[in-house]
């Protein structure tokens, strides 16, 4: 039986081990590779992928023990990078709130990052607690001779390259083991890696879609386009006044960093109720984010013809990628977190008054919520009930 799919593999081939099995192509195996090439199936072939599982079957009677051993300790090494990426990675939530103010930078992040960070079944982090959290890093950034302004476009100028460089370097390494290399189970085809990759942002994408129906983020102050559209105009014109106002407070939000906001700049928070949709979304994402690591242990475990020094060179370009971009990403939420200046409940419509000075603790109407304060800067902040 043919197989489905273009016959792409056996003709490029990772670096250690890619003359070795070249000369086995050109060698005792030239008939089965022509006949994988031709898509010329003889009798005898009549399940799918019986091409290409010749052509390894093959290769692999050909390969001395030790070359298998190899191979074997290469899958090992791979079979755990899944749940080694899932550790360093970000989440959906992280994601989805930075998603909320800065939806192309989130979307640069998530493409560049293969592996979600896992939840427990059934169990999702509030994004109301995560804003609540210690920030990890400093925000006291700067270089010398540049204001903040440079410094500003300094640092979006760098968050959008490096996070470009992660996809970049994230999209060739899925086209390589797609290419170079052949999962045991399927190996007629050759999008797997690639599958698994990309179905990492559909995550991120789902979960900055459950973030939203929690909470909204806006700068304080800004009002909604309806209600500050000039008076006199039409229903059409002040439609149209209302999409510019929308397009350019997203372009604003987006290119501006948390950070580097200036001392004026504060966010407000805005808290929905849980609705049944929320707590929905939040099962799906807990299942599908241990599936997709199930899913990636599976193909990675499987993974023939590579070496261990060639699985070396992968695990390390995929951690790179997952590190860079949960440093950007942790940035900006940090950034977040130290902007936020005051929290709205939807239902009590209650706003809490700006940074208290001296260690207050200020109680928000209807959450039950507290925030302790120290000085300008938020230290603890739990949410008791909502």
């Amino acid at each position: 039986m043919k197989d489905d799919t273009l016959p792409l593999h056996f003709q490029h081939w990772f670096p250690q081990y890619g003359p070795t099995f070249q000369r086995f192509i050109n060698g005792p195996c030239r008939s089965v590779f022509a006949a994988y090439i031709n898509q010329d199936a003889p009798n005898s072939c009549n399940y799918v992928g019986c091409l290409s599982g010749r052509v390894v079957h093959c290769l692999l009677s050909q390969a001395t023990e030790s070359t298998k051993a190899n191979m074997a300790a290469a899958a090992v090494l791979l079979g755990l990078l899944p749940t080694t990426l899932s550790l360093i990675g970000s989440n959906t939530v992280e994601t989805g709130l930075l998603a909320l103010r800065r939806p192309l930078l989130a979307g640069l992040l998530a493409a560049g990052t293969p592996a979600v960070a896992p939840m427990r079944m059934f169990d999702y982090d509030d994004p109301v607690e995560l804003m609540s959290r210690s920030s990890p890093l400093p925000l006291s950034v700067g270089l010398p001779g540049c204001n903040l302004k440079t410094m500003a476009a300094l640092v979006l100028v760098a968050e959008y390259l490096v996070a470009a460089a992660a996809v970049a370097n994230l999209a060739h390494l899925s086209y390589l083991l797609s290419i170079q290399a052949v999962c045991s189970f399927s190996s007629e085809t050759a999008f797997h890696p690639a599958l698994w990759a990309s179905f990492a942002l559909l995550l991120h994408a789902w979960g900055a879609f459950t973030v939203r129906l929690r909470v909204a983020v806006r700068e304080e102050g800004w009002d909604s386009p309806s209600s500050s559209a000039p008076d006199g105009l039409g229903w059409f014109r002040a439609r149209l006044y209302g999409v510019g106002q929308r397009l350019s407070r997203l372009f604003g939000n987006e290119f501006q960093t948390c950070v580097y906001g200036g001392d004026g700049f504060r966010l407000e928070l805005k808290i929905k109720d849980k609705s049944s949709l929320f707590i929905f979304c939040t099962w799906v994402t807990s299942i599908a984010t241990v599936s997709h690591i199930i899913y990636g242990t599976l193909i990675f475990s499987s993974i023939l013809f590579v070496s261990t020094s060639d699985a070396m060179q992968i695990v390390a370009r995929f951690v790179a990628s997952t590190v860079i971009c949960r440093v950007i990403l942790v940035f900006e939420i940090t950034g977040m977190r130290q902007r936020i200046g005051a929290l709205t409940d939807n239902s009590a419509g209650h706003m809490c008054p700006e940074y208290l000075k001296g260690g207050c603790k200020v109680d928000v109407r209807g959450l039950d919520g507290r925030r302790s304060v120290d000085g300008d800067r938020v230290t603890a902040w739990t949410m008791n009930t909502i």
